[in-house]
Order: C-alpha cells, then structure tokens, then sequence
C-alpha cells in the first residue's frame, strides 16, 4: 500500500495569471514543511517570467514551530527566485503578527529590499497585491 505524505503546508496558484502563489497552513505545521513549500513554490515560479508574489495564508493556525522561526525564515528567503515578488501574511493571531513584523524589520527591508505586509483576512491580502502591487 503506498504511504501518502500530509502536508501541513503547501503552495498553490491562487490566480489564474500565475501572478500571486498562496502557501495554505494548516494545523502543526514543521520548518522542514515550509522549506519543502517554499522549494516547491519556488519550481512553479520558474515556470513563469513574470514576478510572482506570495500569500502566507497562516488564518488556520495560531502557532509557529520552535527552533529559531526568524532566522530560519531569513535563510529560506534568501534563495528565493529573482523574479520572487512581495509577501504578505494573513493571520488573525496576534503572536504571528507579532513575529511577522518582526521578521519585516530584522529581515525584510535590510536584506531583501521586499514589500512586506501583514493582514487579518485573505481578501486584504488579495487586494493589497492585486491593487497596490501589481
């Protein structure tokens, strides 16, 4: 019997354009789910030249793994493809935020010179890339 293997994070197209790619969490989700995710969001990028931006569509969990968040988010970022646009994260926890804007000032602007946005629901996020970005 094959084994199937459960992601608690995974990325899809969230447009028909192929300009914004949604990674969904849900429940526990781990550092290595994310860096799978994000390899795989990364392979769907390089199938389009135009810039692609991502929605971190964390409304269905309140957690975030141990072990150094922050920083393994900088070192996932930093391979992420060139034409790899803005990246907003949708969540209503406030600890999430918290760290998002966190990341944001740390990492975001520094490093990467990326916009970066947090929001409370997935149409804000959709209308801050549709109508402010793209």
């Amino acid at each position: 019997m094959p084994v199937i293997v459960v992601m608690s994070v995974h990325p899809e197209w969230d447009n028909p354009e192929k300009t914004i790619i949604r990674h969904i969490f849900s429940g526990n989700w781990t550092i290595d789910e994310i860096r799978r995710s994000a390899a795989e969001a990364w392979q769907m990028m390089r199938t389009v030249e135009h810039p692609v931006h991502a929605i971190l569509d964390m409304s269905q969990v309140n957690t975030l793994p141990s072990g150094g968040v922050l920083a393994q988010a900088n070192r996932i970022a930093t391979h992420r493809p060139p034409n790899a646009g803005a990246i907003v994260i949708v969540s209503r926890s406030e600890f999430i935020v918290s760290l998002a804007n966190a990341f944001s000032s740390i990492y975001g602007r520094v490093h990467f010179n990326l916009r970066f946005k947090v929001v409370k629901t997935l149409d804000e996020a959709r209308y801050f890339l549709q109508d402010v970005v793209l």
